[in-house]
């Protein structure tokens, strides 16, 4: 069995937020409707986040790939979106979903409400384990 590495979870990471990305863009109303969250009354808004998730997806690649290293006279020096970073964004998303789903925001079929926990529960895991390749 091979160690999970930081480039494992980016490459993870990354397979995730392109399907996410592919299926909004693609099919914002239906994928919207499937998954059982509120009608956004057009398909911009569902759109406009997956291409959030699809710049996020391009930022992890770059990150990956080096193409935003900085050589430095001491050597190279990785910059861009990395593991840091997405530490922020999950505790981020996982704090403000959980906050949204307790106070009681408008979601109309319980698929979507699981949805959302499951949502918060994964990211707010995918950060934690983040934070021990981050220290």
């Amino acid at each position: 069995m091979t160690a999970i590495t930081a480039s494992h979870l980016l490459r993870l990471e990354l397979g995730l937020l392109l399907v996410a990305a592919s299926a909004l863009l693609v099919a914002p109303t239906m994928t919207v409707r499937a998954l059982g969250l509120p009608a956004a009354g057009s398909s911009l808004w569902p759109r406009l986040v997956g291409m959030l998730l699809l710049g996020l997806a391009a930022a992890l690649i770059a990150t990956d790939q080096g193409w935003l290293t900085l050589t430095t006279a001491k050597g190279p020096l990785a910059t861009g979106l990395g593991l840091g970073a997405l530490v922020a964004i999950h505790v981020t998303v996982a704090f403000v979903l959980a906050s949204m789903l307790i106070f009681g925001t408008d979601v109309p079929t319980k698929r979507g409400r699981m949805l959302l926990w499951l949502l918060a529960a994964s990211s707010a895991l995918l950060g934690l384990v983040e934070i021990a390749y981050v220290v």
